[in-house]
């Protein structure tokens, strides 16, 4: 997903879904430039990069966002909000016993 400003306006756009056979940080990170630099994207207009809380991707040290930070060093990782408030919602109901036997 990307969005970007065109003409004062905010868009965002899928680049697709594709399947991984390896899910490892360097793998990841090398799918994500490749594929956007075969799109024509610049990565130096890139200024924000945001993804779930999972290891793999938000890692200060290895992880994905790390990993792109060190290729674009003004690229600011931010923890996916809607995956925040995913993980608000379960925490929520997951004490309440008839939602626990529902799912």
């Amino acid at each position: 997903m990307v969005l970007y400003v065109h003409d004062g306006v905010i868009k965002e756009r899928s680049l697709g879904v594709f399947a991984m056979h390896s899910l490892t940080a360097e793998v990841l990170c090398t799918f994500i430039l490749d594929e956007a630099r075969s799109l024509g994207l610049d990565w130096a207009n890139c200024v924000a990069q945001c993804y779930d809380g999972a290891s793999v991707m938000s890692g200060w040290a290895n992880g994905v966002q790390a990993r792109i930070k060190s290729d674009v060093p003004h690229a600011v990782y931010v923890h996916c909000y809607a995956h925040r408030l995913n993980l608000v919602a379960v925490h929520c109901i997951s004490d309440i016993r008839e939602v626990k036997e529902f799912f």
